[in-house]
């Protein structure tokens, strides 16, 4: 999901945009409009952190705004919509420095490995293998372990 969000100086503009946005198919629990009376609390989640502080400081200001989370073959069809009734800014929220350690992972929704600072955890470790965190050993006397495994013969030397 992309989130796609505008702001608008009434709360009538917003929620003109927000019909025809229902109105064009999205559903009503991709679009999420916040004004001043009901204020930040209809945040939609898996938004990034820099986009929230963004629209809190819109609402708070008084402005009103909608966010659409549609997927991404469908979020210039919301952002055209939005740009059709008139927002403060066609160019989504102003730009709020985000200082999360993972971007990527707030963008789209993805929680990140660890959140103790260790930022691979087990991977850095000297003594890490693959093979051995899904039981194999690292090393094997067979010199074709899975052949032997499933009963296929190798080729061999005949002298």
């Amino acid at each position: 999901m992309v989130p796609t969000g505008r702001m608008y100086d009434t709360e009538a503009k917003a929620r003109d945009a927000e019909a025809k946005l229902l109105a064009a198919g999205f559903s009503s629990r991709e679009v999420s409009v916040m004004t001043p009376t009901t204020g930040a609390a209809g945040m939609p989640p898996g938004i990034p952190a820099a986009q929230q502080v963004a629209y809190g400081k819109a609402v708070e200001a008084g402005h009103s705004v909608v966010v659409v989370q549609a997927d991404f073959q469908w979020s210039q069809t919301a952002a055209d919509i939005l740009n059709s009734c008139d927002p403060v800014s066609a160019h989504g929220p102003p730009l709020i420095e985000d200082r999360s350690p993972s971007p990527l992972s707030d963008l789209i929704g993805f929680p990140v490995l660890s959140k103790n600072g260790a930022r691979f955890g087990t991977l850095a470790r000297s003594d890490f293998s693959l093979s051995s965190m899904i039981g194999l050993k690292m090393l094997s006397k067979n010199p074709a372990p899975l052949s032997s495994m499933i009963g296929l013969k190798t080729k061999t030397k005949s002298r």
